[in-house]
């Protein structure tokens, strides 16, 4: 019997080896069953993540692609305008009374002009605004918009025998930098203001831009002896025919 004992030890040594030896390699099997499970898990996350990333940045070139709005070309209509301008010319012989109101701010400078018509225009065509006068300034002057939004002037007409377009406007990008801050809190990008058309300055100066973004009304100035040319109220109206 005391010889037999040392086999039955390595008896059971071997059979504990055994087991061990199999434990391992199923933890051994489990590990790599878990990690291969635990990529394909990942895997599966990216390719979700794929669409949504790649649409954001679709969206992002979208986005970076969008033109803004092209400043150069305001909206050639008065209608739901920013800011309202009205006035109105009393024609007394020589003598033309502007006067007007404006929802512009105080102290806003609205400027005034007679452009000729050339000689031999044909009065219908003017009176219907179908032909737009010279570049040729006669008369200019400025006012200023009061605390109650009212403006006025006198004026002389010059002095030859000339049909004239008489124009009021406000160029927002020519007022006075308080003016201007005070049109931007209230639209935003001053070159963008609703009802804006685009206005020939008729500068001869190269450094600056000729046509700028504005607000005008104007009407016809008749000769004395013309029907309605003298010892009348011409209203100033919206701007028909966009130069």
């Amino acid at each position: 019997m005391i010889k037999r004992k040392p086999l039955y030890l390595c008896f059971l040594l071997l059979i504990l080896l055994a087991l061990l030896t199999a434990c391992r390699i199923d933890f051994s099997g489990k590990e790599e069953f878990a990690m291969k499970a635990f990529q394909a898990k990942n895997e599966q996350k990216r390719k979700n993540a794929a669409p949504e990333t790649a649409q954001k940045e679709s969206n992002e070139e979208t986005d970076e692609k969008t033109e803004a709005p092209d400043k150069s070309e305001p909206v050639p209509s008065m209608e739901n305008a920013a800011y309202t301008l009205n006035g109105t010319v009393t024609v007394e012989g020589d003598n033309l009374h502007i006067q007007g109101t404006t929802s512009l701010p105080p102290g806003a400078i609205v400027g005034v002009r007679l452009r000729r018509y050339p000689n031999g225009t044909e009065l219908e065509a003017i009176k219907e605004y179908r032909i737009e006068p010279s570049s040729i300034v006669d008369e200019r002057d400025a006012m200023e918009v009061s605390g109650d939004g009212t403006f006025e002037r006198s004026v002389k007409r010059p002095d030859n025998p000339f049909r004239y377009r008489i124009e009021l406007y406000f160029i927002p990008n020519e007022a006075e930098k308080n003016v201007q801050d005070k049109l931007a809190s209230e639209y935003g990008d001053i070159e963008l203001l609703p009802g804006m058309i685009p206005i020939d300055t008729l500068t001869t100066n190269p450094h600056k831009e000729r046509i700028l973004p504005g607000f005008m009304k104007y009407g016809n100035l008749l000769k004395e002896d013309d029907e309605g040319g003298d010892h009348t109220v011409v209203e100033l109206v919206p701007v028909k025919n966009i130069p």
